[in-house]
């Protein structure tokens, strides 16, 4: 049997084979490290749009206070008195290009990166919604939703259940307004809303019909 001989690598094939041996693991660390930062960009902005919405219902929550419990019936009604940077109608995540429309004066759906539902009142439960992402922003993945005692809360949207699932939680709450409005009226606009009686009895909510979307603005 022939012995095979150890033949000694040259200078520049020994350095290369020293880069390459700290190259793996040095691009898997980088890689990982991409990762941990995206996904921290990805957190750092669902938290501002978060922020975003919070002030939002704060605003709308003290245009109530002045306007005897009825909420605005357009975001437009809060600026400037309520939300004075109307940066703050827009999600980072997917900068809107026309808040410049709030102090033009011309607002319409394209001017807020959010959906407002008209129509409710500071007497509400408060997990009824006010606004909430437009289904673009975040990429699809969820929105944010800001509640009527001002809490917000993140909603996944990914598949196609969980998006049906809050079209339908909408509309069942669209379709309580007219009998809660009906009864806090006849109670005298109180902040909180009077329980019902054993002559009325609490309202239940008929299913969404065709599954139709509740009406929205942004005006």
């Amino acid at each position: 049997m022939v012995e095979r001989e150890d033949v000694p690598l040259p200078i520049g094939t020994k350095l290369l084979t020293r880069h390459l041996r700290w190259a793996g693991p040095t691009v898997l660390l980088i890689g990982i490290l991409g990762y941990f930062l995206s996904s921290l960009s990805g957190v750092a902005m669902h938290v501002t749009c978060s922020a975003n919405l919070r002030q939002i219902g704060l605003a709308i929550n003290g245009y109530a206070e002045d306007y005897d419990g009825e909420f605005p019936p357009s975001l437009r009604e809060l600026y400037p008195d309520y939300v004075n940077n109307p940066k703050l109608f827009s999600c980072v995540t997917k900068r809107c290009k026309y808040t410049g429309d709030f102090v033009s004066g011309k607002v319409s759906e394209r001017s807020s990166s959010y959906v407002y539902l008209p129509g409710r009142f500071i007497a509400l439960p408060g997990d009824f919604i006010l606004a909430y992402d437009k289904p673009e922003n975040h990429d699809g993945d969820g929105i944010n939703a800001v509640f009527v005692d001002g809490h917000v809360a993140w909603r996944k949207m990914d598949t196609a259940n969980a998006r049906a699932n809050f079209q339908k939680e909408l509309a069942e709450q669209e379709a309580q307004l007219p009998e809660l409005r009906q009864r806090w009226e006849k109670s005298g606009r109180p902040a909180v809303m009077p329980a019902a009686t054993d002559e009325e009895p609490a309202f239940q909510a008929p299913a969404a019909p065709g599954g139709g979307k509740p009406p929205s603005s942004v005006e």
